[in-house]
């Protein structure tokens, strides 16, 4: 049987949930794989007979990675980024990709561009620009889609579902970016007016569903998982964690995760709008203030507070305030260029602009920290890669804005630092939504 045809054929969830947990465990061992999942041992005894004669596990039991493959697509402000994953969710080499035939893309890909070709090689993800001009940017979306489903049509691809993670407000149910505040020209837009006839004909034709989900929710996914095979014991301790919320702070700020084991996503979906919370303004002034006796030292704030409104929400939320103060930033570009990866590497050194954003990272860790309660709260997005000196102090944050019985329950972590989290994300909540969990929502309570 072709492996396209071994997919197409469904088993029960409970399948796969098994074959979720033989993946995060990295072992065969039923005795331990009934105590990751709850499943009895002659239940999973079963299920990996199941597993094993459907074409999912060896012989001798182990996962199998190449029996299907997932595109997951995150689309940014500045950057589309794309990964290909296996069924060990582990994202497909750029040799393997160039292997595969989309060498087109690979041409445009702006990693060889950055690192030069030897070295973007050594990469597992594609990197094209993004755009504000809705033609362009549809554009991309579908030179990427048009590659890859091109070869899907060959048995060198088993492609099962494609996940493309936008900014904004999300309807996944309907396929539809009801808000993208940091790209308007997705507003009100659903995916069919994004694709061309080319792409929407194959993937009917070839049967492949597409999956939407917002940016925060994809990082989050991928960074849950990552837990598990993390080579750090004291952050795979953190792997079984039940209660966990995980910040993508990238242009804009979104938030998600899980409590008692269950995906958070709201009434609607848009759980996480966290950068649209109003903010205390934490301005120089407001230094100016607590040290007096350095007051010659701070500069003058550059933009009154009536200019930190936020074009979207029209309110003063900790994301314009960040941006308007900590950045002086008026606009998106002038934000986006004082972000580059390059800058934030040495914005440390600007110390009264570093308090300042320490300030408005402590009110955003405490809040989350006193409302929701969260056993570990993962930091991740640019911010928290490009400054490490943000971690030096990050106890102290915690301490001074929550409530001390429950700051001093939550553990606060980095991501794991992969350009490609979203990309990674996006792809393998296509896979949960099409193998796992196709009749509830995303968890990992214990059955």
């Amino acid at each position: 049987m072709a492996e396209k045809e071994k997919l197409d054929v469904l088993l029960p969830e409970n399948d796969y949930r098994l074959l979720d947990e033989i993946r995060r465990q990295q072992t065969t061992d039923k005795t331990k794989l009934a105590a990751a999942s709850g499943f009895s041992w002659p239940t999973v005894n079963k299920l990996c007979e199941d597993l094993k004669n459907s074409g999912y596990l060896t012989d001798d039991m182990a996962l199998l990675p190449t029996v299907g493959y997932m595109l997951g697509i995150a689309v940014g402000t500045r950057e589309i980024k794309v990964s290909l994953i296996d069924f060990a969710f582990q994202p497909v080499p750029r040799k393997k990709l160039q292997e595969l035939g989309i060498g087109a893309l690979l041409d445009r890909d702006l990693l060889s561009a950055r690192k030069g070709s030897e070295e973007a090689d050594e990469e597992d993800h594609l990197c094209l620009n993004s755009s504000q001009d809705l033609e362009k940017l549809a554009e991309t979306l579908n030179d990427v889609l048009l590659a890859f489903l091109h070869v899907a049509q060959t048995p060198a691809l088993p492609l099962v579902g494609i996940g493309i993670a936008f900014p904004g407000a999300v309807d996944t149910k309907n396929h539809k970016i009801c808000a993208c505040p940091n790209i308007p020209c997705l507003n009100e837009k659903d995916l069919d007016s994004l694709l061309c006839t080319d792409v929407r004909t194959l993937l009917e034709d070839l049967e492949i569903k597409v999956e939407l989900c917002h940016n925060a929710e994809a990082g989050f996914l991928h960074e849950k998982e990552q837990l598990y095979h993390s080579q750090d014991p004291s952050r795979k301790r953190l792997a079984e964690s039940q209660n966990v919320l995980c910040v993508y702070h990238g242009t804009g700020i979104g938030l998600s995760g899980c409590m008692a084991g269950q995906l958070l996503r709201g009434s609607n979906g848009f759980f996480g709008e966290v950068g649209h919370i109003l903010s205390p303004d934490f301005s120089f002034q407001r230094l100016k203030t607590e040290f007096a006796d350095q007051d010659d030292d701070i500069p003058e704030d550059k933009i009154p507070l009536s200019g930190c409104r936020c074009p979207f929400c029209q309110k003063t939320c900790l994301e314009s305030l960040i941006r308007a103060r900590v950045f002086e930033a008026e606009d998106l570009e002038t934000f986006k260029q004082k972000t580059d990866r390059e800058r934030l590497r040495t914005f440390a050194q600007s110390r009264w602009h570093f308090k300042l954003l320490n300030q408005y990272i402590g009110f955003m860790v405490g809040t989350l920290i006193n409302l929701f309660n969260p056993e570990v709260l993962i930091l991740t997005g640019r911010l928290y890669d490009c400054v490490p000196e943000i971690w030096n102090g990050m106890n102290i944050l915690k301490s001074g804005n929550s409530l001390s019985y429950s700051g001093s329950r939550c553990t606060i972590i980095p991501g794991s630092q992969k350009d490609n989290s979203v990309a990674v994300g996006a792809a393998i909540s296509v896979y949960y939504h099409i193998y796992s969990y196709r009749t509830e929502e995303i968890n990992w309570a214990r059955h």
